[in-house]
């Protein structure tokens, strides 16, 4: 009887592991088809029977990541304290850090990577990332030329040497990079869309390096439309009319293709408001039977404002997914003036794509490209109510905000944010550098922006927050100070930092310097409020 007792405790635990197993393998499962919410559900189960699976906490960390939450950030943390952690656990643990901003919980992990005598490519390449997203791009440029050199006929590896060239701003790095990608041959097709995504943001190249690159790297016969309309995208910057000759080509190449391709131009002609001439393109009886472009279609019908079309459109029984139709309904119905039909309409909108987090994305992203702010708000808070996509209605809530320049709204949503998510630096300290901007609990938020600037010193972001608190707490002298350590990297900072920098030269004293400074700032995304400091700068106030 003794013995058996004694003996209860060692075989109970490897039973409830062997069940933990199970259980683990049935959320793997059910997290391959997608059926995540069930699949965390079962995981916090099988961490409840055997709380150091590696398997389960490898599991749940996963999802999470996926969705790029800052839940997996512990549980990251709880398996790599294990002695069975991977190199790639920590890689991927170092990966959503670098995602979240949170450099002080990737750092110390990338630094042990990079003290092994063999340091692996992916070290490397998130060093170099490491490095980028903190803004010093010498140290990236490092990590890039030394992911060059071991590997040189790694044609990604010297287009990354490219882009960090381009991002010093100079003109013998520029130069530098241009002679790179002259050079390169043999171009993958991923590598192709890489070179042109870098030609499409270097603004300051001159034109003719821009064509010398474009002329060695022509589409191959099989390019997918992506590749044709990007550097369609690259041309519109430096020639109107090459633009609109491969604008022309590429309906000519593609309006004939299967319908997934005219579907990619369908969207591809809305999203560069180029919506009239898809309705050129093709009429409602050529698209009805294909969905995909049956949607661009009546997208581009609400975009150019032909309402009347529309609604006749969606009366018909279409091939679309009920919310959807319904949406359309009700924007067409509401810029008709038939309000209960709107309302109606969009009610049933809401009721279709509630129980899909994705579909509800879709419906307010589809509401704000169509000028439906209200709506598009609606549909973004109902996705804050899911733990999974949370953060992702949240990030789309605070760009309808800030297209709207709703300041008020902003900062309400990124208080809620931080507080459901307080492991994540972005929202805190946008809240804290909105209450500064409208004079509001500002003690309060001086004191958590200094706790994110003590934390993370590098961040531009976070020195921004404290000096502009810091000038609306009348210590101007402080407010100046604290731009001194990253003084050097303001030409190229955002427009928010060189605001509040020259709110900080004028409050003490330099106003001619703080004028010359705000005249080159880029205001057309600047808040109200943040307008309103520039007038008083210019004032000489």
């Amino acid at each position: 009887m003794i013995a058996a007792l004694l003996g209860a405790g060692p075989a109970l635990d490897l039973l409830e592991r062997w069940q933990a197993r199970n259980v683990v393998s049935q959320a793997e499962e059910l997290a391959r088809q997608q059926m995540f919410q069930e699949a965390i559900t079962r995981l916090d189960t099988a961490l409840k029977l055997n709380p150091t699976s590696e398997e389960g906490l490898r599991a749940l960390a996963g999802i999470y990541s996926r969705f790029e939450l800052p839940y997996a950030l512990p549980i990251w943390r709880n398996l790599l304290q294990l002695p069975g952690h991977r190199d790639r656990d920590i890689h991927q643990y170092i990966d959503l850090a670098l995602k979240l901003q949170r450099f002080d919980l990737a750092e110390p992990h990338l630094a042990e990577l990079l003290s092994r005598t063999n340091v692996a490519e992916t070290t490397r390449v998130q060093a170099l990332e490491f490095f980028m997203r903190q803004g010093d791009f010498t140290r990236a440029l490092e990590f890039a030329r030394q992911l060059r050199d071991t590997t040189p006929s790694n044609n990604l590896h010297q287009i990354r040497v490219v882009r960090l060239l381009l991002l010093q701003g100079a003109e013998n790095p520029r130069r530098e990079a241009f002679e790179i990608l002259l050079r390169l041959r043999k171009l993958s097709q991923e590598e192709r869309r890489a070179v042109l995504e870098i030609l499409s943001e270097a603004t300051e190249a001159p034109t003719e390096s821009v064509l010398g690159v474009l002329e060695t790297i022509p589409p191959p016969p099989d390019a997918p439309p992506a590749e044709y309309f990007l550097r369609a995208e690259v041309l519109a910057k430096i020639s109107e009319d090459s633009s609109r000759q491969w604008l022309t080509n590429a309906i000519t190449r593609f309006r004939d293709d299967t319908p997934e391709r005219q579907a990619e131009l369908g969207a591809w002609l809305n999203r560069i408001g180029e919506s009239s001439m898809l309705l050129h393109t093709y009429k409602l009886e050529d698209v009805a039977r294909f969905p995909p472009v049956l949607a661009t279609y009546l997208e581009a019908l609400a975009r150019t404002g032909k309402w009347s079309e529309l609604q006749t459109a969606v009366a018909a029984p279409l091939p679309l997914d009920d919310w959807l139709i319904n949406s359309l309904r009700a924007f067409a119905a509401a810029r008709l003036g038939q309000e209960a039909m709107a309302k109606e309409h969009w009610r049933r909108a809401l009721d279709d794509a509630a129980s899909d987090p994705g579909r509800i994305r879709s419906l307010g992203d589809l509401s704000a490209k169509l000028g439906a702010t209200e709506q598009a708000i609606e549909a973004f808070n109902l996705l804050t109510r899911d733990r999974l996509s949370r953060v992702t209605g949240y990030r789309r809530l605070a760009q309808v905000y800030e297209r709207s320049r709703d300041t008020q709204r902003l900062r309400a949503v990124m208080r809620e944010w931080s507080a459901h998510v307080p492991d994540d630096p972005v929202p805190d300290n946008a809240f804290c550098y909105l209450s500064g901007l409208m004079r509001r609990d500002v003690e309060v938020a001086y004191e958590r922006a200094k706790g994110l600037m003590d934390r993370l010193p590098g961040r531009i972001a976070h020195r921004t927050t404290v000096a502009l608190l810091e000038l609306q707490r009348d210590h101007p002298d402080l407010a100046l100070q604290i731009f001194d350590r990253i003084r050097s990297e303001l030409p190229r900072a955002a427009p928010q930092t060189q605001l509040v920098y020259a709110a900080a030269l004028a409050a003490n004293g330099q106003s001619e310097a703080a004028k010359k400074l705000v005249e080159t700032i880029k205001t057309d995304s600047l808040l109200p409020e943040e307008q309103q400091i520039i007038g008083r700068i210019r004032r000489g106030g």
